[in-house]
């Protein structure tokens, strides 16, 4: 996981992590980070002239942003009542459609790589060459059942690559304490 491909602003975002030499595709793709890299972005975007004066002050007052807070522009871009909504309510349409196209394309980048790294495990397990036995790919997370678009997203790689082009059937569940019970299995079985 750490041959993820970086840009400019991701190896700034990382460099300012605990362990910038650790965990590079999280950073890239899980709820912990992907608001505090879309901060990042919307940084970059403003410093760049992309917001006009009045959404660039308003982003300039964001100290931190959570994934949650994209979730909230992504579903109710017009309301400022969310953190972003009230940092750009000062400013344009077209700024918060800029805003809205940026957190909208920072999710599709993590879907794809989402989709990589869980294409990868099925292919190293040569599973679901059976379209009557799917390998089962149980996801757990916020970001994947919760932020818009998301879910969506990673499926449609998924089906893309793995599917359409390699001929691997799949089926995404959600399972409750996944990882508690996993390890609780392997207590119980080691």
């Amino acid at each position: 996981y750490s041959r993820v491909p970086l840009g400019t602003i991701d190896r700034e975002f990382i460099a300012k992590t605990r362990f910038p030499e650790q965990h590079l595709l999280e950073k890239l793709v899980s709820g912990a980070y992907l608001g505090s890299l879309a901060l990042e972005v919307m940084l970059r975007a403003r410093a760049e002239g992309l917001f006009g004066k009045a959404a660039a002050e308003g982003l300039a007052r964001l100290e931190s942003l959570s994934t949650e807070a994209l979730h909230a522009l992504l579903s109710f871009p017009t309301l400022a009542n969310h953190p972003l909504g009230a940092a750009l309510s000062g400013g344009t349409k077209e700024d918060r459609i800029v805003a809205f196209h940026l957190i909208d394309r920072l999710i599709e980048r993590a879907a794809k790589l989402a989709a990589m790294s869980l294409s990868g495990g099925v292919l190293k397990a040569e599973a679901g060459k059976d379209p009557c036995a799917p390998v089962c790919i149980v996801v757990e997370g916020s970001v994947f059942w919760g932020l818009r678009g998301m879910k969506q997203k990673v499926e449609f790689y998924l089906k893309s690559y793995l599917e359409d082009g390699l001929g691997r059937y799949f089926d995404i569940v959600q399972v409750e304490n996944a990882s508690l019970i996993g390890a609780a299995i392997a207590c119980l079985t080691n």
